[in-house]
């Protein structure tokens, strides 16, 4: 039974230090992200007034929406 609760433990430790660490690279993901925008990849940009306004200078091939 105490080999038992050490096993728990040591599986629950684990299991948290896991979930740290993805929930880290979670978080510097959306950092870099939020830093370095690909607006390059995108058919519209961020626009103040607007809200959003199609990039300039940008061509591409539209092939409907994924079903």
């Amino acid at each position: 039974m105490k080999k038992a609760k050490e096993i728990l433990k040591i599986l629950a430790a684990q299991a948290i230090t896991i979930l740290a660490i993805l929930a880290l690279i979670e978080v510097l993901g959306q950092l870099y992200a939020y830093s370095n925008p690909g607006y390059e990849t995108l058919s519209a940009i961020p626009d103040k007034t607007v809200g959003w306004r199609l990039t300039p200078n940008l061509e591409y091939i539209h092939t409907g929406g994924y079903c």
